[in-house]
Formats: structure tokens, C-alpha cells, sequence
């Protein structure tokens, strides 16, 4: 099960690339549970970070933490994943116990690419051709809703401002926002409504924009509400379909 699959080394080589990813997780996750039921189910990956389909934090400029990723810095660096693993939570527990989780808080990720695909950029594979596959993506902005109760999915893209979409206690909703025409300097919102009140807001953390340095495909991803709890565990480490185990705590 994968997030996105994208790689551009700018090396000289036709070995740039981009797959159709714009839903693939939820895509993938709902033919692993629902229709193809295996024993073991593999997330690629948790820091694949040069072919883009990382879900770990983004590592540290500098320090000891620090990476050394070379050129997939460009499309890696600002563009981060983490909230992916709300999604990914979801669907373990759904997966390993047979049943989809209650829903105990409000939330949507979001992810969208940061240029439109036409747009020339400074460096990257447009050096030497193209990225294979680039008429794959979509120019947009998608959506993964999970709540509680009935609500209302807002979603604003530059001029598309205010579109908005239905979400219930039923299960994700997924929905997308195309890019207008021209887009440039937009930062995505997404916000949660109910009742007349805006109960979540997130906001795109990198401009889509026609001035791009690096042509990428690798997508940032957002969260509207609360973020995954660092305590949570997204499963027992087995890999394998069976019932969660209960923590085990020692007294001091």
C-alpha cells in the first residue's frame, strides 16, 4: 500500500517518473480490506523519501537528525507527509480487527502538488525532457474527510473559493478541488463546518505557484484538526491481520 510514487534526480538519465497517485492510499487501502483481504499488508514506505512516498516526519535541515538527500532535497524539503498517517490509523484498525473504528475526532488531510503540471520550472527533468507520466496527475487539491457527526467540507483554492461537499458518521468522504486557471501564490484552506460553525481549519503550508525552481510531482499533504496523537500506535508491529494487543504498563 502506497501513498504517491514520484522521482526526479535530474541526472542526466530518463529515469524521472510520476504514477497516477492522486488517491492511491485511500484507493489501495480500501482493495486491501475490502476485496483482496490478504494476511499481511506493507506500507511503501515510512522514508522512501526519493521516490516520494514517505509517511515519517521530514527530516531535520541539520544535526544529528539530519539527512544527507542530495538533489531530491528539492522536491523533499517543506513538503511534508505526516498526516498521512491519520489515514493510515484508520485503515490498521479497520484492517486488523475486521470492523471500521469509531471516529472520535474531526479531521481532514489534504494533499495537492505545488505547481500546475504545464508550468515550466527553473530546474528538474525539463532539463533533459520531461517527467514520464506527467499528464498522469491531476491539477488539483484532494480531500480525505473523517468526522464525527454530519458536516460541511469547505475546501478554497485560490479563485475556487468555498467549494464545498458533504461529511457524515458513516466513514471518509473523498473530494477534490480542481486548480483554477492561472493559480499562482495560493495556499489551500480547508476547514470543517457544523451548525453554522467552523469547528477545524487547515492551511496549505506551501504556495502552488507558476514561479516553481524544481519541477515536482511530490505532493504536500495537510491536516484540518487535531493532529495524530504521539502515544497512538498504528498497530502491534506484526504486520499481520489479528487482534490488537492490550499495552502492557509496569508500576514505578
Amino acid at each position: 500500500v502506497s501513498p504517491w510514487q514520484f522521482k526526479d534526480f535530474n541526472d542526466g538519465y530518463y529515469n524521472s517518473w510520476v504514477e497516477y497517485s492522486d488517491v492511491l492510499f485511500p484507493h489501495r487501502w480500501d482493495q486491501a480490506i475490502q476485496t483482496v483481504q490478504p494476511d499481511i499488508v506493507e506500507i511503501i514506505t515510512w522514508n522512501d523519501f526519493g521516490e516520494s512516498h514517505y509517511i515519517r516526519d521530514l527530516p531535520a535541515l541539520t544535526g544529528p537528525t539530519s539527512l544527507q538527500l542530495g538533489v531530491t532535497g528539492n522536491y523533499v524539503y517543506g513538503q511534508d507527509h505526516s498526516a498521512w498517517r491519520v489515514m493510515a490509523q484508520y485503515y490498521i484498525s479497520w484492517y486488523k480487527t475486521g470492523v471500521p473504528p469509531q471516529v472520535t475526532e474531526d479531521r481532514v488531510v489534504f494533499w495537492y502538488r505545488i505547481h500546475p503540471k504545464q508550468v515550466p520550472c527553473a530546474s528538474g527533468t525539463n532539463n533533459i525532457g520531461v517527467v514520464r507520466n506527467a499528464a498522469y496527475p491531476t491539477d488539483a487539491v484532494f480531500a480525505w474527510a473523517l468526522v464525527t457527526k454530519d458536516s460541511t467540507i469547505s475546501m478554497t483554492v485560490g479563485s475556487n473559493r468555498d467549494w464545498t461537499f458533504p461529511a457524515g458518521a458513516c466513514g471518509p468522504v473523498l473530494n477534490m478541488v480542481p486548480f483554477p486557471a492561472g493559480i499562482d501564490n495560493a495556499y489551500p484552506v480547508v476547514t470543517i463546518e457544523r451548525n453554522d460553525k467552523t469547528l477545524q481549519t487547515g492551511n496549505g503550508s506551501v504556495a502552488i505557484t507558476q514561479a516553481c525552481s524544481y519541477e515536482d510531482y511530490n505532493p504536500v499533504v495537510g491536516l484540518a484538526g487535531p493532529p495524530i496523537r504521539a502515544s497512538a500506535r498504528m498497530g502491534n508491529g506484526s504486520g499481520e491481520r489479528g487482534r490488537l494487543q492490550k499495552p502492557k504498563y509496569q508500576k514505578n
